[in-house]
C-alpha cells in the first residue's frame, strides 16, 4: 500500500483537512446549535426524552420539535457505547465525514471505473469553505449529506444495472435524511430528469417514472410512520407547525436586506477555493504541454453534477429562514462534478510523476508531516477551551459550587444568551429559568441586581468573567 502513489494523494489530501479541522474540532466550545443538538444526544442516550420527545432541558425545549430526531437517535447510540465526553460529538461529527467521503468514492468509481484519483473529489470539498466548519461543530447536515448521497449513490447503481428496484431503495435512504433534518434533501427528487435533460438515454415519460418511484419510497415510510405510530404522529404535527410554517411564512431571514437570492452567493463564495485549485491544477496541465481540447471531455457531466447541487441550492430561497449550512449536502455533488471536469487533466498529470523521483519522496515525507501535525494539534486541545472561553469558565466555576441537575433563575439580560443555556445543560444538566419571580435557590446576572433581589439573594464570590451568581438568603423569620 505505501509503494502505491494513489495512497499518498488519498494520505496528503485526508492529513490536510485533519490538520484543518483539529484545533476547533478537539477544543472546548462549539457553535451553538451543534452544542444544543449534542445536549439533546446525550440526554436521550440517559433517559431523558425519546426519540419522538426529544428533551433540551426542564425550562426550554422540554419536547424538541425543531428537528427531526434521527441524528439525535444514532449521536444518542454513541454516547451509550462511550459515555459522557465532550468528544463524544466531536468524533461522531468527524466520523460522518468519513463516511460520507467513502461514499464520494464509491460514486467516483461508478463514474470513473477506478478509485486511484478518488482523492481529487476530496480535496475540493474539503476546501468547500464551511466544510471544515460543518465538520469541526455537530451541524445535523453532516449526518444529512450522508444519506443524501448514499441515496444518489445508489440512483447511480439503478441506472448502471437498469432495474428500478433501486430507486426504490434509493428513496427509502431519502427518507432517512428527512428524518435527520427535513425538506432540505429532497433535490435529490430531481436527478432523474436532470439525467434526461442531460443524456437522453431514456424518454421523458420513463425519466418521470423514474422520478415518481423515488419520491413515493421517501414519503410512504413517513406517512407509515405518522399513520401506526401514536408518538411520531405527535411529532411531525408539532415540527409542522413550530420548524415548517416557521421557516416558509415567517421572516426568519438570517442575511441582511431580507434577499433570498443571497444563498446563491453564499454558494458560489464557498466555492472559491476549490475553483482557484482547480486553477492551479489546468495551469500545471498546461505547462506540461496538455491538450487544450481534452479539457471539455467531460465537460457534460461536469455540468450535470453542478446541475444537481444547484437543485439543491434554489429551493432554499423559499425559505424565509436561511442560512448558509443549510446547503452543505450539495457540496459533495460539486466536488464530484468539478473533480470528474479536472479528471483528464489530472490523468495526464499523473503520467509525468514517478514514485521513485526526489520530489515524489519529499511528498511522501510532508504527507506523513501532516498526518504527524494532525495527531500533535489534537493532543494539544486536550483541556483547551477554544471559542466562548469566557462563558465556558464561568460556567464550569458555577456548576463546581452549586453542582449538577438543577434549575436555576437568570435575569432578563441572559435571557436570549443561547450559548449559555446550551453550555449550562450541556455540562451540568442544570436548565435556566428566565423569570426572576420564580424563587429558585440560585441567579446568575451579568450585572448588578435591582433592591427587591438583594433582599432575596446573597453574593457568591466566584472568579467568573462574565456571571455573577447569587443564593438564595434563607428568611430566619420562616423558623
Amino acid at each position: 500500500m505505501f509503494k502505491n502513489k494513489y495512497f499518498f494523494f488519498y494520505f496528503f489530501v485526508i492529513s490536510l483537512f485533519l490538520c484543518i479541522i483539529s484545533v476547533e474540532l478537539f477544543s472546548d466550545g462549539m457553535f451553538m446549535d451543534g452544542l444544543i443538538y449534542a445536549t439533546i444526544s446525550r440526554n436521550m442516550s440517559i433517559g431523558l426524552g425519546t426519540f419522538w420527545k426529544p428533551f433540551f432541558s426542564n425550562t426550554s425545549n422540554k419536547e424538541f420539535y425543531g428537528h427531526p430526531p434521527l441524528a439525535f437517535g444514532l449521536q444518542s447510540i454513541m454516547f451509550k457505547i462511550f459515555g459522557d465526553s465532550i468528544y463524544v460529538e466531536r468524533f461522531y461529527s468527524l466520523f460522518t465525514y468519513v463516511t460520507l467521503s467513502s461514499i464520494i468514492i464509491l460514486i467516483w468509481k461508478k463514474i470513473t471505473k477506478s478509485i486511484k484519483f478518488g482523492w481529487l473529489p476530496l480535496l475540493f470539498l474539503f476546501f468547500t469553505k464551511d466544510i471544515p466548519w460543518a465538520a469541526s461543530n455537530n451541524i445535523l447536515e453532516n449526518t444529512m449529506s450522508i444519506f443524501v448521497s448514499l441515496s444518489f449513490l445508489f440512483v447511480l447503481i439503478s441506472y448502471e444495472n437498469n432495474n428500478r428496484f433501486w430507486l426504490l431503495i434509493s428513496g427509502l435512504i431519502l427518507s432517512l435524511a428527512v428524518l435527520t433534518k427535513g425538506l432540505t434533501c429532497l433535490f435529490i427528487w430531481t436527478t432523474p430528469i436532470i439525467h434526461w435533460l442531460f443524456y437522453r438515454k431514456i424518454n421523458f415519460f420513463n425519466a418521470s417514472i423514474n422520478t415518481f418511484l423515488i419520491i413515493i419510497s421517501t414519503i410512504l415510510p413517513i406517512l407509515l410512520l405518522y399513520f401506526y405510530n401514536y408518538d411520531s404522529k405527535d411529532f411531525f404535527l408539532n415540527y409542522y407547525n413550530q420548524q415548517l410554517v416557521t421557516s416558509l411564512f415567517q421572516n426568519n431571514i438570517h442575511y441582511e436586506n431580507n434577499l433570498r437570492i443571497v444563498i446563491i452567493f453564499e454558494f458560489l463564495f464557498n466555492l472559491l477555493v476549490p475553483i482557484l485549485i482547480g486553477i492551479l491544477i489546468s495551469l500545471v496541465g498546461f505547462w506540461l504541454n496538455f491538450n487544450k481540447n481534452d479539457l471539455f471531455i467531460n465537460l457534460k457531466d461536469g455540468f450535470y453534477f453542478l446541475t444537481i447541487s444547484l437543485s439543491g441550492v434554489i429551493p432554499i430561497m423559499l425559505s424565509q429562514k436561511q442560512s448558509s449550512f443549510y446547503i452543505i449536502s450539495v457540496y459533495p455533488f460539486f466536488a464530484i462534478g468539478f473533480g470528474y471536469f479536472m479528471y483528464p487533466i489530472i490523468k495526464y498529470i499523473d503520467g509525468f510523476i514517478n514514485i521513485k523521483s526526489y520530489p515524489f519522496k519529499l511528498f511522501q515525507l510532508f504527507s506523513i508531516t501532516l498526518f504527524a501535525l494532525f495527531i500533535t494539534l489534537s493532543l494539544m486541545q486536550v483541556n483547551r477551551i477554544g471559542r466562548d472561553k469566557e462563558t465556558i469558565n464561568d460556567v464550569n466555576n458555577i456548576i463546581s459550587v452549586i453542582g449538577k441537575n438543577k434549575t436555576i433563575n437568570i435575569t432578563q439580560d441572559l435571557n436570549t444568551y443561547w450559548s449559555l443555556y446550551g453550555y449550562f445543560a450541556r455540562y451540568g444538566n442544570i436548565s435556566l429559568k428566565d423569570s426572576t419571580e420564580v424563587n429558585l435557590e440560585y441567579l446568575i446576572t451579568k450585572g448588578n441586581i435591582n433592591k427587591d433581589l438583594e433582599k432575596r439573594y446573597k453574593l457568591v464570590v466566584l472568579k467568573t468573567n462574565q456571571l455573577i451568581l447569587y443564593k438564595k438568603q434563607i428568611n430566619t423569620s420562616e423558623f
